[in-house]
């Protein structure tokens, strides 16, 4: 049962986070953020994620999707 929060907690932040970066709207960035907190309460594992968000933005910086 917790693999099936897990995934889905997780899916469902780095779609939020995603679809935040891509279109700068404040109201996407508020329902990552409240992802972002599902995911934490629901698994202790989130600092995995929190490594990868750093690299992401480095990714897009590099490649010249934020300007």
């Amino acid at each position: 049962m917790i693999m099936k929060v897990l995934q889905f907690s997780r899916c469902a932040y780095f779609y939020l986070f995603v679809k935040a970066v891509n279109t700068g709207s404040l109201a996407w960035a508020l329902a990552s953020a409240f992802g972002y907190f599902y995911m934490v309460s629901a698994w202790g594992g989130y600092v995995f994620i929190i490594n990868l968000i750093p690299l992401y933005v480095l990714v897009l910086l590099l490649l010249g999707g934020i300007r």
